[in-house]
């Protein structure tokens, strides 16, 4: 019987589910929930934090920190954090 995050990273490999994984990540008022779902991503499609240092110019001691349940990233980090991803930000109109 898988555990839970193995299930989770076998189902992040489906770009589908990973791009709503991480949208309702952010439904939270914990902005640490979405970064533990940004960390799972990258652990789940084997995006070390080395390469992920590289791609984003930042140090990997910033890098674990920001991707942790203790993170408290500027803006800027958690963007340069998804384009290295492939990922961009958006705002949508809430219609409920």
């Amino acid at each position: 019987m898988k555990d839970h995050k193995e299930y989770i990273y076998e189902q992040l490999q489906n770009d589908e589910f990973a791009i709503e994984y991480l949208r309702e990540s952010l439904k939270d008022d914990d902005i640490c929930v979405f970064l533990l779902a940004l960390d799972d991503f990258t652990k789940a499609r084997n995006i070390g934090k080395t390469a992920l240092a590289k791609q984003t110019g930042l140090s990997r001691e910033p890098l674990y920190k920001a991707l942790s349940d203790k993170g408290n990233p500027q803006f800027t980090t958690v963007r340069q954090i998804l384009k290295a991803l492939g990922f961009q930000l958006s705002v949508e109109h809430d219609v409920a």
